[in-house]
């Protein structure tokens, strides 16, 4: 039977991963090393071996600190798996990120921890208890109404200690210490706030706040709540692990990209590096704290992923590129012309200000400071993408919304934002599956790198840089931006080479930009409205076209009637 170890745990074929893992005692006291089935999923496996390895962490740990009391060390204070500990370390094995906690297991502990009698306060205590010390899982109590109760029991008193610590500080001319007592979710929270505040633009909050506000909340969905003065550099690296092991996401079912690992760790780093300059919280980042949350992320690609690498960058190629034109409405237009001619992606598009398009030169163009990097760029327009803004500013005179300095905005004058620019977008690609299903569902970001790629095809590396408005467009020259400015002109030639290679996508643009803009669209599809029009060209009569393709004589008499009027 085939056996393979890699990261501590063992596949067996037929029978998945393993782990074998501390010490327990049979029942006729004997130690042994237990066996923990991971499943045959490998990511899965390595999830439950980092938690597993965790757990076991604590029990060493509290053996240790029992040894330091007793010399010589005896066989009793050995770190051990014990039934409590072992039911944890099932249910990490099977998975599960909670346990729940019964009523009655207080009793099992009694008065030996000094939890005091069985009641309301003793079971929060305990349940406090079981988070400080196991934060690698979750512990829910079976009676909420009991927890509650115990819990308000602890705020009263805390409240007369407050009291108590202020005449005390009074009496010794102090002040009563602050930033003790917090937790892990307490300091999120606070984050949280922080960014509702700080990352706002024109009273709204951007974009950016959204992806910040909803990954810290899931750093709280994950992890269990904790003292902060224990987060430590190990906890640090616990949460760090837990993402690089690509859990499954709740709603796909699947590991979560390797993108989503490298955004959560992105903001595990900012929320922490705030904490620690935040005088509030009473905590530091530990030593060595880039250890902690560092990740190879070439080494949690999936062996699939990994074959794909070959494939290079995914961009739109030129069939596609026509299969979206003919499909896109004119607005959907507009949003691939700055895609492809200007390599503006969502932020760019949302943020495109009027006083930044120039008509009125030769050639037109786009001057503008990108966002993102503070990259000033310039892009010579074509002929299809003038015709584009052209026809969205007679849209703009008919909205009767605000005025803005926003070029592009939504149908009734609003800003767009990327949620506007992801549902235009995924609603051509709907349309196009419709009638070709393997048709890439790539997103709209591939428009950007698919325009890098035709302009480093027409020109080379650095110019592409510059056409991207990359911070630093020449790799081997940090200082090439403070001596030097940047050549617009080789971008300018490479994009009319580039305009020279889509001309098979323009030669389909029909009656693009003639109309005012739709606000909904066809009922059937274009493939069926293509072959409406193929078979009026045949001279098929427009009963026979509509039994045909099983549609109403109305509706062919208006696609063939465009036709003739076109013509």
């Amino acid at each position: 039977m085939g056996k393979t170890t890699s990261s501590r745990i063992t596949h067996r074929a037929g029978k998945g991963y393993t782990r074998d893992l501390g010490r327990k005692r049979t029942p006729d006291g004997r130690r042994v090393q237990p066996r923990f089935l991971l499943g045959h999923d490998r990511a899965q496996a390595e999830l439950a071996n980092l938690r597993l390895e965790q757990l076991w962490a604590v029990i060493v740990r509290d053996a240790d600190a029992q040894n330091t009391h007793l010399q010589p060390v005896n066989e009793s204070t050995e770190p051990t798996w014990e039934d409590n500990t072992l039911r944890m370390a099932e249910a990490i094995r099977k998975g599960h990120q909670s346990i729940v906690v019964p009523y009655h297991a207080i009793e099992e502990v009694g008065s030996q921890d000094d939890l005091g009698p069985i009641g309301p306060s003793a079971y929060a205590t305990y349940l406090h208890h079981l988070q400080t010390r196991y934060p690698m899982i979750a512990f829910v109590p079976q009676s909420p109404a009991a927890m509650r109760e115990g819990q308000a029991n602890h705020l009263e008193w805390s409240k007369r200690r407050v009291m108590q610590a202020q005449v005390n500080a009074a009496i010794a001319h102090a002040a009563i210490p602050t930033g003790a007592g917090h937790t892990l979710y307490q300091a999120i929270d606070g984050y949280k706030e922080h960014v509702s505040k700080t990352y706002v633009r024109g009273g709204k909050p951007t974009a950016w706040s959204a992806v910040l506000l909803a990954i810290a909340e899931r750093l709280k969905d994950s992890h269990a709540d904790a003292p902060l003065e224990l987060v430590t550099y190990n906890t640090i690296e616990s949460i760090k692990t837990y993402w690089a092991a690509r859990p499954n996401g709740k709603k796909t079912g699947k590991p979560i990209s390797v993108d989503t690992v490298r955004s959560h760790i992105k903001v595990l780093k900012l929320f922490l590096r705030w904490l620690s300059r935040n005088p509030d919280f009473a905590w530091r980042l530990p030593d060595d704290t880039e250890a902690a949350w560092k990740v190879d992320y070439s080494r949690i690609m999936h062996d699939v992923e990994v074959a794909g690498l070959k494939q290079g960058v995914q961009v739109f190629h030129l069939p596609a590129l026509i299969t979206l034109w003919r499909y896109a409405t004119d607005f959907g237009r507009v949003l691939l012309l700055l895609g492809l001619n200007c390599g503006f992606a969502q932020a760019e598009i949302a943020s495109l200000r009027l006083d930044e398009i120039q008509l009125d030169e030769t050639p037109p163009s786009i001057k503008r400071v990108r966002r993102k990097s503070r990259v000033y760029g310039e892009f010579a327009l074509w002929p299809e993408t003038v015709a584009a803004i052209n026809w969205f500013a007679g849209e703009r005179k008919r909205i009767k919304g605000k005025p803005t300095d926003l070029a592009i905005v939504t149908a009734k004058g609003n800003p767009l934002n990327t949620q506007h620019i992801a549902n235009a977008w995924n609603d051509l690609l709907r349309r196009i599956q419709h009638d070709h299903p393997d048709f890439a569902r790539l997103p709209f970001k591939h428009l950007r790198k698919t325009a890098a790629q035709l302009v480093r095809r027409m020109s080379d590396g650095e110019t592409a840089g510059v056409f991207l408005c990359h911070g630093q467009p020449v790799q081997s020259d940090e200082l090439s931006d403070a001596y030097t400015n940047r050549d617009f002109t080789k971008v300018a030639k490479a994009m009319e080479r580039v305009h020279d290679q889509l001309a098979p996508m323009f030669a389909t643009k029909g009656d693009a930009f003639q109309a005012p803009r739709k606000h909904s669209g066809a009922n059937i599809s274009r493939g069926t409205i293509d072959r409406i029009r193929q078979l009026h060209e045949q001279g098929m009569a427009q009963k026979m076209i509509a039994q045909t393709i099983g549609v109403s004589a109305e509706t062919v008499r208006r696609h063939t009637a465009a036709v003739i009027t076109k013509v």
